[in-house]
């Protein structure tokens, strides 16, 4: 029963339209989608979804795809239109150099997030156009625990310093913001990289390199001295940052120093080795 149920949130052939940002970034004061279309590609594919007047009652809808180009995976948000006008040339609106064939102007709403199974891609007049078969997130999917927990911390809306009150607790993250790990966390080449190259113990501090940014789905952050984290896996310390001491050169060498092994003994365990292969 679970299978059918999880089926069931499953569409093909989706068209996939991308600002290239997080949908939170991109909608208006009531989180919904204004977009002005006007480029004849964009034109074209909204006139292939729209009924023929606003009026007319249909499930018309596209995937906003929070990465671009659209890649399997990645994360988005199923956007119903509610509202849409065509704009003819004249109209103050129209926006000139691109032709006289008339505009649309779409206003669409949530209908929930995605997740990318594949994607497939058409070329059309050297225009690249994207269809996908995407999995609706449940609410059972975005609920989960630690996970549900850590979003709704790093969105909720404080007032710190000089920022504003209603900017998110994510938005204040900056090079320099030190985090703490609530979860062994792993440590990714980069942000937009699969390959773990450590992990974070529970209870140590990293220091953010760089603004978060989301990444398929995920909220990244870059770290000191290199590489990247899932901010969602961290909370800012509570109480005043403690200061840390630095060695002095001497101290460093002596550290590294420390580590390495004299070439004779590396050359000997070596031997051993291929010794014990064979």
């Amino acid at each position: 029963m679970a299978r059918i149920c999880r089926r069931s949130l499953r569409i093909r052939g989706l068209p996939l339209f991308s600002l290239g940002h997080p949908w939170s970034s991109v909608v208006n004061a009531e989180g919904k989608l204004a977009l002005s279309l006007f480029e004849p590609r964009f034109v074209e594919a909204a006139g292939k979804l729209l009924p023929p007047s606003a009026d007319a009652r249909s499930a018309a809808r596209f995937g906003y795809a929070e990465s671009y180009p659209p890649r399997e995976r990645s994360a988005g948000v199923l956007a119903n239109i509610e509202d849409h006008r065509w704009i003819e040339e004249g109209h103050e609106e129209f926006v000139a150099g691109y032709g006289s064939d008339p505009q649309v102007q779409v206003l669409a709403n949530n209908g929930g997030r995605f997740r990318i199974l594949k994607v497939r891609e058409e070329h059309r007049d050297g225009i690249d156009l994207y269809y996908a078969h995407v999995q609706l997130l449940s609410e059972r999917d975005l609920q989960r625990g630690c996970g549900a927990e850590a979003m709704r911390y790093w969105a909720e809306e404080v007032s710190k310093g000089s920022s504003p009150a209603g900017d998110s607790r994510a938005s204040q993250v900056k090079s320099g913001t030190h985090l703490l790990a609530m979860v062994p966390a792993p440590v990714f080449e980069s942000p937009e990289s699969w390959r773990i190259i450590g992990q974070v113990p529970t209870g140590v501090r990293v220091i953010a390199m760089d603004l978060p940014r989301v990444v398929e789905g995920y909220l990244m952050v870059p770290i000191v001295p290199s590489g990247a984290v899932e901010l969602t896996l961290f909370r800012e310390p509570e109480g005043p940052m403690p200061e840390v001491q630095l060695p002095d050169a001497d101290a460093l060498k002596a550290a590294i120093d420390g580590l390495q092994r004299p070439a004779g003994a590396w050359r000997r365990l070596c031997r051993r080795a291929r010794s014990k292969a064979w």
